[in-house]
């Protein structure tokens, strides 16, 4: 037997070590301006954006004015559930500018649907607009 073994520590222990890293790194992020965190945020996909919400009560409705939105529906398994999210981050949204607003979606499908978030990204200043198959 080697022994190495005994210098590893318990998974439990391990675990815990990661945890507090983590817990670390959430409050140094914790403290940063508004404007920053926005900045980070716009830089992640919007559902990745708007899962940070549950990081922490300061976060949570922080997405909500993130200047890029990307949505990638291009999984037509799940059409209905994507759409249900453009429609609700569009309405859920506070009302500040959009500057880049991605779409990938079938778009002669759901032609009405995309025409209306196109017409909710215009009515919010965007100025740039991606739409693809």
């Amino acid at each position: 037997m080697d022994g190495s073994g005994l210098t590893q520590q318990p998974k439990k222990q391990k675990l815990n070590d990661e945890r507090d890293v983590v817990d670390r790194n959430i409050k140094c992020l914790h403290n940063l301006p508004e404007e920053i965190l926005r900045y980070i945020l716009s830089l992640l996909p919007t559902k990745d954006a708007i899962r940070t919400s549950v990081l922490c009560k300061r976060w949570e409705y922080l997405w909500t004015s993130i200047p890029n939105l990307y949505f990638d529906g291009s999984e037509l398994a799940k059409r209905k559930n994507f759409m249900n999210f453009v429609e609700r981050v569009l309405l859920l949204r506070g009302s500040s500018d959009i500057k880049t607003f991605t779409l990938y979606c079938d778009v002669q499908r759901d032609a009405s649907h995309v025409s209306a978030w196109i017409s909710a990204a215009v009515r919010r200043n965007v100025q740039q607009l991606y739409i693809g198959l």
